[in-house]
């Protein structure tokens, strides 16, 4: 009977560490306040903005979790992300060159950029497919999210373009501190207004009908380089993805310019209907589930083998 308590309690502390691990000072989930104060924006929970993803050099990712962050993006269905066309363009080579799926890694369901949590979901891309100009970009992964998940859902895209001076949300893992642009460790909520295409035309000679402007409500200075292809959404629903902003942390109110989704959203449909969704390769496996798996594993080994 003592052996078997013994047991029992190794599975307890086994499930014990799980939950220590997952809660650490991150609130993800359950009832920890986020505690890190983002300027121009405010800390949000991947509860509230669960289609968000990370997406990742998997040869950087390699060296520290965190440290391969390349772009934002938004889950639209079981297996698609989108994000920017910029993001897979190599920076600085010529001539042009592009990143390959298998280079590039899919995190989500976590707020934060640096940490592993229960709900953190990894995904290899499968395939990458962006439309001629390079405005957007799905990227296939190789496995279906959690069905179930609270953390992790794809959102709508919308159908038709919205009205100016609608209210957005626009999440980001970017910071500005002294006119000097960072990673930030938690996922933050900036405010965005959509502005008309003539407002944007008199900040960018080179907007164009299938792009929009939005200001931050935070003032100047909200969206950078490493902001390329952050979801806007506007009454729920994914409206914009971010494209490029010149005048970064500047204080001379340059807008933000987004792709419109609305006016992509036929394109979208067609290279989704492409795609096929009964080839995987490996599927994704949580970091703390995985270890959760393994740690029920030995216990068991230990509970029954005397």
């Amino acid at each position: 009977m003592l052996k078997l308590f013994h047991k029992l309690f190794l599975i307890y502390l086994c499930q014990l560490n799980i939950y220590l691990i997952s809660a650490n000072t991150n609130n993800t989930h359950g009832n920890f306040i986020i505690k890190e104060k983002v300027n121009n924006g405010d800390p949000i929970s991947i509860a509230n903005a669960p289609w968000q993803v990370s997406i990742r050099l998997k040869a950087l990712e390699e060296k520290s979790f965190g440290n391969g962050q390349l772009c934002g993006g938004a889950i639209i269905s079981q297996r698609v992300i989108i994000t920017s066309g910029q993001c897979v363009v190599k920076p600085n080579v010529t001539p042009r060159d592009y990143y390959l799926g298998k280079e590039l890694l899919i995190v989500m369901g976590s707020s934060y950029l640096y940490d592993k949590t229960m709900h953190t979901q990894s995904y290899d891309v499968m395939k990458v497919v962006a439309t001629p100009g390079f405005e957007l970009a799905l990227l296939f992964i190789n496995g279906d999210i959690p069905k179930e998940s609270t953390v992790i859902m794809p959102i709508q895209f919308s159908k038709v373009e919205q009205k100016t001076g609608t209210k957005c949300n626009l999440t980001t893992w970017t910071r500005s501190t002294n006119n000097i642009t960072t990673l930030s460790s938690v996922l933050a909520v900036t405010k965005m207004r959509l502005e008309n295409n003539a407002f944007c035309s008199t900040y960018y000679a080179n907007s164009t009908a299938n792009t929009f402007c939005a200001e931050s409500l935070y003032g100047p200075g909200a969206t950078c380089q490493a902001d390329i292809g952050a979801p806007l959404v506007c009454n729920g629903t994914l409206v914009g993805i971010t494209n490029w902003n010149a005048i970064c942390n500047k204080n001379d109110g340059y807008p933000t310019i987004f792709t419109n989704i609305s006016n992509y959203y036929a394109w979208i449909v067609h290279a989704n209907s492409t795609l096929d969704y009964t080839q995987y390769r490996n599927a994704a496996l949580g970091f703390l589930n995985s270890y959760n798996l393994l740690c029920i594993t030995v216990a068991l080994i230990f509970l029954f083998v005397s």
